[in-house]
């Protein structure tokens, strides 16, 4: 990708596990990175699919992970990662 300038943008990838809320706290991160002509992608949760249509304003893409089957593969299914390890 090529920003303004006609030189190769700098990729971001924005992290977000497990909020929809986070998300959009992070609405003008998302914008000051794009002023700066940074290709912004996101990671989120499938389960907040829903919700594409209207961050694509804000990111170039959207790429989805299943929390449940990385829970999984981590070996902790018992553990919700909605949670701390508080106790």
């Amino acid at each position: 990708a090529f920003n303004f300038k006609g030189t190769c943008a700098m990729k971001v990838l924005c992290i977000s596990l497990l909020r929809l809320g986070d998300i959009f706290m992070q609405i003008p991160l998302f914008e000051s990175l794009r002023k700066e002509g940074k290709e912004v992608h996101l990671l989120i949760n499938q389960q907040f699919q829903s919700s594409e249509r209207f961050l694509l304003k804000y990111v170039d893409a959207i790429h989805y992970f299943d929390r449940e089957t990385y829970q999984r593969s981590c070996g902790e299914a018992q553990f919700n990662l909605m949670y701390g390890y508080q106790q």
